[in-house]
């Protein structure tokens, strides 16, 4: 079997992010895209290099990413303005990004953004880099300064005003002029107070398209999958378990190399959608009520939903949103029938049930083989899953289950270490909700 993924795009794939963090937070997207758009505009004013210009943009649209792995999401209102998670939260967007080449800088920037020139958060290891990082932060004190309730061009002089304050202090007085002469001119500001500053800042990042090789969207798509599952530790390593798994039983079906990669890639982004479903659904120890249920459902509509424009990505697509339906026409959210389900998505459903009952829960410990095996042979019977796909992974059990094994142990090692960075463990007493 034959499956090539087409050329991918970077921009494309941090649109997708971008998109994503928008379901939890509106508010936080909002403000780093403009952060973005400013940091942006501060390298182009400072002639710095095109490479450059892009890396700061790119910074500024994820430079609060790590509030979205948060615990259990328990710090959000707090994030940006503690002193220690305002740290945490730096360091957990650097450990989300610096697996991914093409993020390195990124990260760096991301990892040192409250770092002034002579402030109390001292900069860590970034580089020959790590003075650009002031611009991220420049451009994010002058997004605070802002008052949405009130015309933007009356409050220029005082804005101006409060950031000249600290110039040679905690940033350098270079970047402060360089953001005073962007300050005159009346569309920076209009352009920063549009209701399309989303579109204006992605539209300047496809003058920088990289495309990305199915290796790239491997990694990247690891990225997107610590994003979903380290928010609570019984999911930690969900979405590997699957790929792993996923990749394994492709290889047996005998899909291309690439097309073994593209199925990992489907495992890994499976569950993007349930960035939507509030924590407290997720990880509720007791039976589901209807109405609970009702809204996890959405999930696989919302994955589809968060893929369906990344052009070259739409066999994946398919592969991972349907994992919820059934041969028999009875699943969810899209109700295909069994012949309508392309083999991937047949194999992802088989996976995702497989990872899922041989991992601790809330409210159960993993499974033993043989009840996993008693439990989706009975899904089988009820033409809930594929036999083909149930045979194949039984009669290769042991090879299946050490890729499980294998790729779920490195997500749990570096969700430990994610964690570990940043002692976020020991402050979830302090803003519990």
């Amino acid at each position: 079997m034959v499956n090539k993924i087409q050329k991918v795009t970077l921009s494309d794939m941090i649109l997708c992010l971008s998109r994503v963090m928008e379901w939890i937070s509106p508010t936080i997207v909002r403000h780093q895209m403009r952060v973005a758009y400013i940091a942006q505009s501060i390298a182009k004013e400072l002639e710095l290099s095109l490479e450059l210009q892009y890396q700061l943009a790119l910074a500024g649209m994820l430079h609060d990413i790590g509030a979205f792995s948060l615990k259990e999401r328990i710090y959000f209102a707090h994030y940006d303005t503690d002193p220690e998670l305002i740290q945490i939260h730096a360091e957990l967007g650097y450990q989300l990004l610096k697996n991914f080449k093409p993020f390195g800088t990124v990260a760096k920037l991301i990892r040192n953004h409250h770092c002034g020139q002579h402030g109390t958060v001292p900069l860590r290891n970034a580089g020959t880099n790590s003075v650009y990082s002031q611009i991220i932060l420049l451009a994010g004190m002058v997004d605070a300064s802002i008052c949405g309730e009130r015309e933007i061009l009356g409050q220029v002089p005082d804005i101006c005003s409060t950031i000249g304050k600290d110039a040679g202090s905690v940033f350098r007085p270079e970047y402060v002029q360089a953001f005073t002469k962007l300050a005159e001119r009346e569309y920076f500001w209009f352009n920063l107070d549009s209701a399309s500053i989303n579109e204006t800042v992605i539209d300047s990042l496809r003058y920088f398209n990289v495309e990305l090789d199915i290796s790239d969207m491997v990694d990247l798509s690891k990225v997107f999958s610590h994003l979903i599952d380290f928010q609570c530790h019984f999911t930690a390593s969900h979405s590997s378990g699957v790929a792993g798994t996923a990749g394994a039983l492709a290889n047996l079906y005998s899909f291309s190399e690439s097309g073994c990669q593209m199925m990992k890639v489907a495992g890994y982004l499976h569950d993007i959608g349930k960035l939507t479903i509030p924590p407290r659904i997720l990880n509720k120890r007791e039976k589901l009520t209807s109405e609970e249920f009702n809204v996890i459902k959405k999930h696989p509509f919302w994955t589809y939903r968060a893929l369906n424009n990344i052009r070259g990505l739409e066999e994946i697509n398919s592969w991972a949103s349907f994992h919820h339906e059934r041969i028999d026409s009875c699943g969810y959210p899209f109700r295909y029938k069994g012949p309508e389900l392309p083999l991937g998505s047949r194999i992802i459903a088989v996976a995702d049930v497989f990872t899922a009952l041989t991992e601790d829960r809330p409210y159960r410990k993993g499974m033993e083989i043989k009840n996993v095996r008693n439990i989706i042979h009975e899904m089988v019977a009820d033409r809930g899953l594929d036999s083909g796909v149930v045979s194949m992974l039984f009669n290769n059990y042991q090879r299946i289950d050490e890729a499980r094994q294998q790729e779920q142990a490195y997500s749990a090692q570096l969700y430990s270490e994610f964690y570990d960075s940043t002692k976020v463990s020991h402050q979830s007493s302090r803003y519990a909700v």
